[in-house]
């Protein structure tokens, strides 16, 4: 279930209204349904067109008229008109008329039989006024191929609400049930993904946002066969690229035989294009490609995931769009920000790796630290398995002078007071890495798998 005050934010982001004044306005209104929400937001945007001017635009138009205009058609003109005086001629005439505005009045009509609140079919009837020369369609057979320029881009939210809606009223007529939200699946999948591409290219321009297509890395053979890999959302910041792939689904994994895993074709398409994406920037030194599954959270119990693939970090995420917005908003800063923080591996001696997975240890001390912001450790455990054995998310940098660290730290440091004390013997400033969530592997990994052949004597930068 989604909160309809959270689908105008989605349709705000995804089509880029939240900039244009008046709209933000809508985020404080309450909605009784989907179709109040459609109602209110092209009542907003058709007042703030008023103001501008509606669109027009050239439309042919065939008429019986007592002069030349345009072209004759000769046919008609001896059939119908000639002995009457007039010809049949056809020309263009820049009208209000348009496909767009066409498009608009059919919805605003529509919506006047919808359940909408009273107030806002009265602001429906008062601005079909000035759609009088508007003709109305068919909402089963509507052209929704629109181009969209620097004169007309202001229609663009309005006409994506109209389908969307249109869209939803003909699957009513179909299936006969009326539900909340009932925007099918596709619709649903198609906002979500504009929604968070509109997110970041508001408010991460700096990771340069953008949905491109993915070439195919061939060492042989001809690709025009081979279908397009386009990519929903990718960020990237230096060397680094964070390829994010937004899913909609009702269910987000698919049992078999009562076992629960992961949409095959879901990771298989975005662990296609991340291994593309590393062919392609294979030049670039220290370059680091990774891939997310975000998917729109349902009500299964779906935790984070991250894993190693041939090198290559693949993630699965839940975003829950039943939140109050801002909260939707920091999970998404939270990608953000943690794509920006680099990650390390760390060599630890087994005694200490034990503390830090049974939760003794919650503090890693150190002589030297990263001087980039990171955000989780990978911990090779140094002498016993000599693999990496857990993974550690970096809640905070410690640095401080060694008697105020071990007076913060002592009750979760894992150690003595006299080891602390020697280890930072002779140093003024005494390091500490504070630990959050510990994710042990089953399965031990080798540093091949992060591109490493051996491993360090302190930590390493990771580039996957």
């Amino acid at each position: 279930m989604i909160k309809i005050q959270n689908i105008y934010y989605m349709l705000s982001y995804a089509f880029r209204a939240l900039n244009q004044k008046g709209y933000e306005r809508l985020g404080t209104e309450s909605f009784r349904n989907i179709e109040d929400l459609c109602a209110g937001i092209l009542i907003l945007g058709l007042n703030y067109q008023l103001k501008r001017g509606f669109s027009r635009d050239y439309v042919l138009i065939t008429d019986d008229i007592p002069s030349i205009k345009g072209k004759i058609n000769i046919s008609d003109s001896i059939k119908n008109s000639i002995f009457k005086g007039k010809l049949t001629c056809s020309y263009d005439e820049f009208s209000m008329n348009s496909n767009m505005n066409r498009i608009i009045k059919t919805t605003m009509e529509c919506l006047l039989h919808d359940d909408i609140d009273q107030e806002r079919k009265h602001n429906l009837r008062n601005l079909l006024v000035f759609f009088k020369e508007v003709g109305t369609l068919d909402v089963n057979c509507i052209n929704w191929n629109l181009k969209y320029d620097r004169n007309n881009q202001t229609y663009m939210l309005l006409i994506n609400i109209c389908y969307l809606y249109i869209k939803r009223l003909n699957a009513l007529k179909i299936d006969g049930k009326a539900k909340l939200w009932a925007f099918s699946e596709e619709h649903m999948n198609m906002l979500y993904e504009k929604f968070i591409l509109g997110f970041y290219q508001r408010h991460y321009p700096d990771l340069s946002p953008k949905a491109p297509q993915i070439d195919w890395f061939l060492n042989e053979g001809e690709g025009e066969m081979l279908p397009i890999m386009q990519a929903d959302t990718m960020l990237r910041k230096g060397n680094k690229c964070l390829i994010v792939d937004a899913k909609y689904y009702r269910k987000i994994t698919q049992e078999h035989y009562d076992v629960k895993k992961w949409h095959s074709n879901n990771l298989y398409q975005i662990f296609t294009y991340v291994k593309n994406k590393e062919a392609e920037m294979s030049n670039v030194p220290g370059h680091a490609v990774s891939g997310m599954l975000l998917y729109a959270k349902t009500d299964e119990d779906i935790n984070p995931v991250d894993y190693m693939m041939s090198g290559n970090k693949i993630s699965i995420r839940t975003l829950d769009l039943n939140y109050d917005f801002n909260l939707i908003k920091d999970q998404l800063v939270k990608i953000a920000e943690d794509f920006k923080r680099e990650d390390i591996l760390i060599s630890i001696k087994p005694e200490y790796v034990e503390k830090i997975i049974s939760g003794e240890k919650k503090f890693e001390y150190r002589t030297r630290i990263a001087n980039r912001s990171i955000g989780k450790m990978y911990i090779y455990e140094s002498t016993t398995t000599k693999k990496v054995v857990a993974e550690a998310e970096i809640l905070e940098v410690l640095a401080m002078k060694p008697s105020e660290l071990w007076e913060k730290t002592n009750t979760q440091s894992g150690t003595t007071k006299s080891f602390f004390m020697s280890y930072f013997k002779g140093k003024e400033v005494a390091y500490a890495y504070k630990l959050g969530r510990v994710t042990v592997y089953r399965r031990p990994m080798e540093l091949s798998a992060f591109g490493l052949k051996s491993a360090p004597q302190s930590f390493v930068y990771l580039s996957y």
